[in-house]
């Protein structure tokens, strides 16, 4: 039995992220616990949710779009975005009641062949869905390792792989660096210092000369 077959404080951190509380949920077969522990899991692997609005104005980069649950019967669909690349991503989970089976769906936007499936039970994840009816995510949802483990595998890891990543942007052409006028200044500063010095002391010198040759002449002047 894994670490986290039985209760993983991170997964279940990340579902009251998402979810401050399961009975909000409001399931009864558990379908949309492990929708959601599958969203959970998209994000935890770098998915971004792109949603105008969260569920419950939540704040959290967990937080599901405010429609993701009670928009379809036995369906939930998340949209992503994911930094490096170029279009955005879509989860979609589907429900077969009779059967207890979760067809778990995922594709790039802009592409007509990445896509990614897989099929779980729902029972062996949420094995008493009227856990859910309560206030803690503790032992909601179980063999949490191993779903992580199977959304990497088959999933999220391929997905990505397949996608286009984002173009990279031209660089810009930039002014010459700061530190560069700043060398310069070094430079020039201490020239443009030595060049004032040097002519105030020219023009003292001249001053002081002239001065010397007027008291001289007039002293001259003086003598009888």
């Amino acid at each position: 039995m894994s670490a986290c077959s039985e209760a993983c404080p991170a997964m279940e951190k990340h579902l009251q992220s998402a979810v401050r509380e399961p009975r909000f949920v409001q399931t009864d077969d558990g379908g949309s616990i492990l929708a959601l522990a599958l969203h959970c899991l998209m994000v935890d692997h770098g998915f971004r949710v792109d949603a105008d609005r969260t569920f419950g104005g939540g704040a959290s980069p967990f937080c599901p779009a405010a429609d993701w649950h009670g928009k379809f019967t036995n369906e939930w669909v998340f949209d992503y975005r994911r930094p490096g690349y170029a279009s955005a991503f879509a989860l979609h989970c589907s429900l077969q009641a009779a059967s207890g089976k979760m067809f778990v769906h995922a594709r790039e936007a802009d592409s007509p062949t990445n896509m990614r499936y897989m099929g779980l039970l729902v029972d062996k994840y949420v094995p008493d869905p009227g856990m859910a009816k309560g206030s803690s995510w503790a032992g909601v949802v179980v063999e949490q390792e191993a779903l992580k483990q199977q959304l990497e595998e088959f999933v999220a890891e391929p997905l990505l792989a397949a996608a286009m990543p984002s173009p990279e942007p031209e660089e810009p052409i930039q002014d010459a660096p700061e530190s560069m006028f700043k060398q310069l200044s070094a430079y020039i500063s201490p020239a443009y210092e030595s060049l004032k010095r040097r002519d105030i002391l020219v023009a003292g010198t001249a001053i002081a000369a002239v001065s010397i040759g007027i008291l001289w002449l007039a002293r001259s002047r003086q003598r009888p």
